[in-house]
């Protein structure tokens, strides 16, 4: 497999993009580098913060948690 960027994690060279994030293959973290990637296509949630409907779920656990961020505003929730 290429190498990927330095994890912010664990600094190993295997942060590689998987859809809108990245994804380190050597200790699992997920997140992104300056901005996340494009959203895709639809509209997303509204956003609390500034009210936009560009809240977009990134990835989900098998729980059903959520990561979600706001491609207007910027703000990144847990949810």
């Amino acid at each position: 497999m290429a190498k990927g960027q330095a994890c912010p994690n664990c600094g190993n060279q295997t942060f590689h993009e998987d859809g809108p994030l990245h994804e380190c293959s050597e200790c699992g973290a997920i997140g992104w580098l300056g901005a996340p990637g494009p959203p895709g296509g639809g509209s997303g949630r509204t956003c609390g913060h500034c009210g936009s409907r560009r809240l977009r779920e990134l990835f989900r656990w098998e729980d059903g948690g959520s990561l979600l961020h706001c491609y207007n505003c910027s703000a990144s929730v847990l949810a």
